[in-house]
């Protein structure tokens, strides 16, 4: 009966240093592969991750990955200005009426479906090309000016083309293809109004705003523009519904 405990000590002895040999022996691989495959510097890693997009593509999801022509040969510090946009640079915008629980806004039936293309499919238009410019942080501006048709539209019963380009050369509270802001480009609309894109044409480039601009332009001359009487902040998914079936598309932030 000793000869069979001390076995039994034995073992479990043998067992305990079996598991801190391992143990220490991950701890060496891993101190290993920290030394030897030191991790990239967020400036040198690429933007495009071939291995990445394999190994989701394996999977039996719903979408394919695939690259982007525009982030090669880029890496992530290349792009990171890229997504520098946001709706807003100020937490003072007021709140829609469709989200501050006023019993008419409320009484707004919500569809289970609801899409705006099909319910004024006078008002849509093909999808915008913005072009090939590389490093223009513009979406801020162009899903803004969209948006702005959509509701044009919606009330006047009529398609309009507005200017972005306007946006990126003169309005001067945003920084053009660096970066930008929803609220800041309503404010433009608020305050100058956007004119027709047939009175400043979208460029493959942007240049600095001309000093009379203001003054020379033709639609600005005959006072052709269209301003924005108000813009809001929409809160909640139920109330960002209502919002879209009141008064039409919003600019939502990802």
């Amino acid at each position: 009966m000793a000869n069979r405990n001390r076995a039994q000590k034995k073992d479990q002895m043998a067992n305990y240093y079996n598991v801190i040999y391992a143990f220490i022996g991950i701890c060496i691989v891993a101190v290993g592969l920290s030394l030897f495959s030191p991790k990239k510097k967020f400036a040198e890693i690429a933007a495009i991750d071939d291995s990445a997009i394999m190994v989701h593509n394996g999977y039996q999801y719903q979408f394919k990955q695939g690259a982007n022509s525009l982030f090669e040969s880029k890496t992530l510090a290349d792009v990171k200005p890229l997504f520098n946009n946001a709706l807003s640079d100020s937490e003072r915008n007021h709140v829609c009426k469709t989200s501050k629980g006023i019993e008419e806004e409320e009484s707004i039936t919500v569809p289970e479906t609801y899409d705006w293309r099909t319910a004024y499919p006078d008002c849509v238009q093909p999808v915008l090309n913005i072009g090939t410019v590389a490093n223009c942080t513009a979406s801020y501006a162009y899903a803004t000016i969209s948006t702005s048709e959509d509701r044009i539209c919606m009330k006047a019963k009529e398609k309009v083309r507005l200017s972005t380009q306007e946006i990126l050369e003169c309005d001067v509270g945003n920084q053009g293809c660096k970066t930008g802001f929803v609220n800041k480009v309503l404010g433009f609309g608020q305050n100058k109004g956007f004119i027709p894109e047939e009175c400043m044409e979208a460029k493959e480039k942007t240049d600095e705003c001309e000093e009379d601009h203001f003054e020379n332009n033709e639609c600005r001359l005959e006072n052709f523009y269209f301003r924005v009487q108000d813009y809001c902040l929409a809160a909640g998914e139920d109330n960002i519904k209502r919002e879209i079936i009141k008064n039409g598309p919003v600019v939502g932030q990802m």
